[in-house]
């Protein structure tokens, strides 16, 4: 069983970069039922508004679109899902019909879709609040989830999450971020400043700029920059552009550097140096003397705490 755990990481984790997003959550149930067998399942992603969970994707796997409105109808009446939020990081066994039989949302959901034992996780980021929820599920009521099932589906869960936050963040970078940027960390949010996905270390970069931050929204003035245009905001210790990318806006954050501290013309005159240009060229695009010229180009080296044109052209390819 080790190494067939191992397997599935390996391959869970090669999945993530290669997998469309379209298809990967549906591919990472089929690869789990290989070696935690189910009927059906869902998986959840959100965010926590107090206590309450606010869904943003919701895949199901061998189950109807009627059952995931069904599931959405009555989620807020399933104690399920409230010891989910109350236990993060811990998967539960259940019984169905020996926990709700009787009830209503157990007569209208759980017993008509044939889910006789469920096997479900939640997953809370404790500053971003950003929420996972995956439930696998069995028809048949004489099969019912052992507990080492259970373990292995706990030790998965923070794998799943991981995964399926690798995935989106990889189109989300191909989509939009330009080649060697690797140095910014990455984030999205709707137009409302909710957070969907994030790195780490854009949580350690939010944190730094504002130590008291919890999710699942931005900050407010890094939000309201989200519907000014300006596609940029500079802090004190950070410096996050954003773009709009279909219904969500990718965000990439770095710390802010010896660079920022450039004037728009000395940046100007650092990028024609860099590409090889002469003072007496430089005065001529821009109409300044030579002198001037090489005073900025000292100027810049102090800034920049650097002694020569090749550390400089190094840093300069941190330029936005």
């Amino acid at each position: 069983m080790v190494r067939r755990l191992s397997e599935f990481l390996l391959d869970l984790y090669r999945g993530s970069r290669e997998m469309p997003i379209t298809v990967f959550q549906d591919w990472a149930f089929e690869r789990l039922q290989v070696i935690l067998p189910f009927d059906s399942g869902i998986w959840a992603a959100g965010y926590l508004d107090g206590d309450d969970p606010v869904i943003h994707n919701l895949q199901t796997y061998k189950q109807s679109r009627d059952f995931a409105e069904s599931w959405m109808s009555y989620k807020d009446e399933d104690p399920l899902l409230s010891n989910m939020i109350a236990m993060p990081g811990k998967a539960v066994n259940v019984a169905t019909q020996a926990a709700y039989g009787g009830q209503a949302f157990y007569d209208d959901h759980y017993k008509p879709n044939g889910i006789a034992h469920i096997l479900c996780t939640g997953e809370l980021d404790p500053h971003t609040a950003l929420y996972s929820l995956i439930s696998l599920h069995r028809e048949n009521v004489a099969e019912p989830f052992s507990e080492e099932e259970r373990i292995i589906k706990e030790s998965l869960m923070p794998h799943l999450v991981e995964t399926y936050r690798l995935n989106r963040m990889n189109y989300m970078e191909q989509a939009r971020q330009p080649s060697g940027m690797t140095h910014y960390s990455v984030g999205a949010s709707d137009e409302g400043g909710r957070m969907h996905l994030v790195e780490p270390a854009f949580t350690k970069l939010i944190l730094d700029e504002w130590p008291g931050w919890h999710g699942p929204k931005l900050p407010d003035n890094l939000s309201k920059c989200l519907i000014t245009d300006e596609g940029r905001f500079s802090g004190e210790k950070s410096i996050i552009k954003f773009t709009r990318l279909n219904d969500l806006f990718l965000l990439r954050g770095r710390s802010r550097s010896n660079l920022d501290n450039l004037s728009d013309r000395e940046r100007q005159i650092a990028e024609h140096f860099s590409l090889g240009l002469t003072y007496k060229q430089i005065a001529q695009m821009l109409q300044i003397a030579p002198s001037t010229v090489r005073n900025h180009l000292n100027a810049i080296y102090l800034k920049l705490r650097v002694n020569n044109k090749t550390d400089m052209v190094t840093i300069l390819k941190m330029l936005d």
